[in-house]
C-alpha cells in the first residue's frame, strides 16, 4: 500500500533540510531540483507541484510572495493538472512532496489525498524574514508579514489535521530526534548511519532576540513551539517503549492513550472548565494531539481572561462605576493577583518551552536564548570555595558579618549584643566583621570598641555585595557558618537551638529558625507561620523553588555545604541568596526550629533596595529559571508558574500603592515589562488606564 507524505512550512525555514533528510531514509520524491540558487544542496521541489501551485495562487492573483486573504478554490482545469502530478509520482511505498507554496493551496491537495500524512517545520520569524532579506532583498517587514500569513495557515491545519511539527531552531542532536520521528510519522526507517544531509552550517540568519518579537508574531511562534513539543514528546516516549519502557522512565507495559475520548466528551469538558484551568486543559488536549479541542480551549482562556480585565472588542475598556475607596481597593487587589497570574502563565510557558526545546539550561547559555525581555539566560558561574586556613584553629561556629560604608553604628552593635549574649563558648566561636573596603571608618571603630572578642578584616578591595559574602565563607574558620547582616539581630536561644542538632547529625547540611521581620525602628511587623513543626524540612528544595523562605540571620550551614555547592553566584545580583539556599537544599537535608529565634530588618536603606524594580524582578526571573535544572520535567511547568507568581504579585501591588501620579520612570519601565507578551496592542493601556483610575479611587 503507498503512503503519501505532504511537507509544510515557510519558505526560509528548513523545508529542503526536512525534505532531503526524508529523502535519505527513502520518501520518493520524484525528480526534484537538486541545487538552486540560495540553497546549495536544492529545494528538494518538484517542478511540476510548484508550477502547478504557482497557476493556482495566479488566478486569483496571488504569488508566493503576496498571498490571497482567504481560501482558495481550485479550477477543473487545476484539478486535472494536480491528478496527474501525482499519478506520476506516486508510485514507491513512501513517496511525498515539499512546497512552502501548498500551504496556500493546502485544500486542493487534501481533497486529492485524504490519507496523507503531514509533517511541517518552522523556524523564527526574524530568521526567515533575514533569509529573505539576503536571498530576494525584502524589507524585515515584509519578511515578517509574510511569516505571519504561513504561519496562520500552517496553525490552521494543525487545528484540523494530525500534523507532527519540528522545530528548525532546535539544538543539532534535538533536531535530529524530530527527524526520527517524522520519519516514524511516514512509516520509514532512519538511515543506520545517521542523517547526513542536515548540516548546521545550512542555518544562516540566526534569529533575533525572541522578546523583540512583536505580540502577534510571539503568540504565533509560541503556538508552533507547543506543537514542536509534542512531536519532542512523542518521540522521547517511542525510545522508551523500543526499550520496553513507559514514558516515565519505568518499565512495564503502557496505559492506554487518555487521550481516545470522543470529541464531544472533550467539548463537554471545556464547557464545564473552570477558568482558571482554562490553559492547563489545552495544554493536555494539545499534548494529545487533539488539536481542535485544544485550539478550542486556548482561545476559550483568552477570551476569558479579556473579559475579566473589561476589554471590549472596540479596543474601548469597560468602565463601570467604583462605589467608594473601599471596593476600590478591594478591586486592586483581585486585579493585581489576575495580572500577575496571567504574566506568570506566558512567562513560564515561554520558559518551559526553550527548556524543552533546547535542553538543560547550558544548551540555552550556548544558544544564547533570551529570556527574559532580551537577557540571555546566563549560566551560574561557579564559585570555588579554599578550605579552612591550616595554622587558624578549628573552630565549630564562624559568625560571620559582611558590611561596606555602615553610616550608624546602632544597628551593626544591636547585631553584634545578640550574638555575644548567646554565652557562646568563646574558644569555639569566633566573631568577625569582613568589611568590603568602606570609605568611612565606623565598622572598625565599633569592632575596636568591642575589644578582641571580635575580630575585624578589611578586604584589599571592594568585592561587592556578593562578592563579600563569598569573603565571608573564605574567611571562616568553623565547621559552621552563620551569615549576619549587620542591621539584622538574633533572639536568645538561637543557636541552643540549632548547633547541638546540627553537631549530633553529620548528615544535616543546615538548621533554621524561624524569622520575624522587623522594621527600622526594631519594631516587629509581621512573623509568618511556620512552614512545619520542629524537624527536617519536608520537599524544601521545591517549596524554595516557588518562594524565597529563607533569611539570612535565621539560617546556619555546613561549611563544607558551601564548599560542596560553591559560593554564591555572581550571575546573580539581587536574588543571589534565594539561588544559594536551593543549592544548599538539594545537597541534603536541613533541620528546622519553629521558635521565633531570628529578625530580619526591613528597610528602604538596605543594599537590595538600591536595586531598581525591574532589575529585581528579571534576576529574580533568572533564579527561577537556573532553578529548574533542579525539578523534574513534569513538575518545571507548575513550579516555573508559581514562582514567577509571587513576585509579580508583590510588585504589581507595590505598583499599585500611592498615588497615580507618583509613578517613578523605574515603576513605569517594570508596568510595561509586566505587560508585554501576553496583552495586545492597546490593552496594555487599558489595564493602565484601569488601574489609574482605581489607585485614584482608592485615594479617596
Amino acid at each position: 500500500m503507498t503512503r503519501t507524505l505532504i511537507i509544510l512550512g515557510m519558505h526560509r525555514s528548513g523545508t529542503s533540510c526536512l525534505t532531503g533528510s526524508l529523502q535519505e531514509a527513502g520518501l520518493h520524491l520524484g525528480d526534484v531540483n537538486q541545487k538552486t540558487r540560495g540553497n546549495e544542496k536544492g529545494t528538494r521541489e518538484s517542478m511540476a507541484v510548484m508550477e502547478l501551485n504557482d497557476a493556482v495562487l495566479a488566478s486569483v492573483g496571488a504569488a508566493w510572495d503576496d498571498p490571497p486573504d482567504d481560501g482558495i478554490v481550485w479550477r477543473e482545469d487545476h484539478k486535472a493538472q494536480r491528478d496527474q502530478v501525482i499519478k506520476a509520482t506516486a508510485h514507491s511505498p513512501v513517496w511525498g512532496f515539499k512546497d512552502p507554496r501548498t500551504l496556500l493551496t493546502f485544500d486542493g491537495w487534501a481533497d486529492a489525498l485524504p490519507d496523507a500524512k503531514f509533517i511541517a517545520t518552522f523556524r523564527d520569524p526574524y530568521a526567515v524574514a533575514g533569509s529573505l532579506k539576503s536571498r530576494d532583498g525584502f524589507p524585515i517587514e515584509r519578511g515578517l508579514k509574510l511569516w505571519r500569513a504561513y504561519n496562520e495557515r500552517l496553525l490552521s491545519v494543525c487545528s484540523e489535521r494530525d500534523v507532527t511539527v519540528v522545530n528548525f531552531d532546535w539544538s543539532p542532536s534535538r533536531y535530529r530526534q524530530g527527524l526520527v520521528e517524522a520519519c516514524a510519522t511516514a512509516g520509514l526507517r532512519a538511515p543506520a548511519n545517521g542523517f547526513k544531509f542536515f548540516e548546521t552550517r545550512l542555518r544562516r540568519n540566526e534569529s533575533a532576540k525572541h522578546a523583540e518579537l512583536p505580540a502577534e508574531l510571539r503568540t504565533i511562534h509560541r503556538r508552533l513551539q507547543t506543537a514542536a513539543r509534542v512531536t519532542m514528546h512523542r518521540a522521547r516516549k517511542r525510545s522508551l517503549r523500543s526499550n520496553g519502557h513507559d514514558e516515565d522512565g519505568r518499565n512495564h507495559k503502557e496505559d492506554p492513550s487518555v487521550f481516545s475520548g470522543s470529541k464531544s466528551a472533550a467539548s463537554d469538558r471545556l464547557e464545564k472548565a473552570d477558568p482558571n484551568e482554562l490553559d492547563a486543559l489545552a495544554h493536555t488536549l494539545a499534548k494529545g494531539r487533539r488539536w481542535p479541542e485544544a485550539d478550542a480551549a486556548y482561545r476559550a482562556a483568552q477570551d476569558w481572561r479579556r473579559r475579566s480585565l473589561g476589554f471590549r472588542s472596540d479596543n474601548q475598556g469597560v468602565r463601570s462605576p467604583i462605589a467608594n475607596a473601599a471596593e476600590a481597593r478591594a478591586q486592586i487587589k483581585q486585579a493585581c493577583k489576575m495580572l500577575a497570574r496571567f504574566g506568570a502563565q506566558y512567562w513560564a510557558a515561554d520558559l518551559v518551552g526553550l527548556l524543552e526545546a533546547n535542553g538543560e539550561q547550558r544548551s540555552l547559555v550556548e544558544n544564547s536564548t533570551s529570556w527574559p525581555a532580551g537577557r540571555a539566560l546566563m549560566e551560574r558561574k561557579y564559585v570555588p570555595l579554599p578550605a579552612p586556613p591550616s595554622d587558624v584553629r578549628k573552630n565549630v561556629l564562624s559568625v560571620m558579618i559582611p558590611v561596606h560604608n555602615v553610616e550608624q553604628d546602632d544597628w551593626l552593635c544591636e547585631a553584634l549584643d545578640s550574638v555575644l549574649g548567646q554565652g557562646l563558648d568563646e574558644k569555639r566561636c569566633e566573631i568577625t566583621i569582613v568589611d568590603d573596603a568602606s570609605q568611612n571608618p565606623t565598622a572598625h571603630r565599633v569592632a575596636q570598641r568591642y575589644g578582641p572578642r571580635i575580630r575585624y578584616l578589611r578586604n584589599d578591595r571592594n568585592f561587592g555585595l556578593v562578592g563579600n559574602h563569598n569573603q565571608c565563607i573564605a574567611q571562616a574558620s568553623g565547621e559552621f557558618v552563620h551569615i549576619l547582616h549587620q542591621d539584622d539581630r538574633l533572639q536568645p536561644g538561637f543557636y541552643d537551638a540549632l548547633l547541638p542538632v546540627l553537631q549530633g547529625n553529620p548528615d544535616l547540611v543546615a538548621g533554621m529558625s524561624d524569622t520575624g521581620y522587623i522594621n527600622d525602628r526594631g519594631r516587629l511587623t509581621s512573623e509568618p507561620p511556620a512552614p512545619q513543626s520542629r524537624g527536617v524540612l519536608e520537599d524544601w528544595q521545591i517549596r524554595l523553588s516557588l518562594q524565597l523562605r529563607i533569611q539570612f540571620p535565621s539560617i546556619i550551614v555546613r561549611r563544607s555545604a558551601y564548599q560542596a555547592v560553591g559560593g554564591f553566584s555572581p550571575s546573580l545580583k539581587f536574588s543571589f541568596d534565594w539561588d544559594m539556599w536551593n543549592r544548599i537544599a538539594v545537597s541534603g537535608p536541613i533541620w528546622f526550629e519553629p521558635k521565633h529565634l531570628a529578625q530580619y530588618r526591613v528597610h528602604q536603606g538596605s543594599a537590595t533596595y538600591r536595586f531598581g524594580w525591574l532589575e529585581r524582578v528579571q534576576d529574580a526571573m533568572q533564579t527561577v529559571a537556573l532553578m529548574q535544572s533542579y525539578v523534574s520535567v513534569g513538575q518545571r511547568p507548575a513550579i516555573a508558574e508559581m514562582g514567577i507568581y509571587k513576585f509579580f504579585e508583590r510588585y504589581w501591588t507595590l505598583l499599585c500603592e500611592g498615588p497615580p501620579e507618583e509613578t517613578s520612570d523605574d515603576q513605569q519601565q517594570l508596568l510595561d515589562f509586566l505587560l508585554s507578551g501576553w496583552t495586545r496592542p492597546g490593552e496594555a493601556k487599558q489595564v493602565k488606564t484601569k488601574l489609574v483610575a482605581l489607585r485614584s479611587a482608592a485615594a479617596g
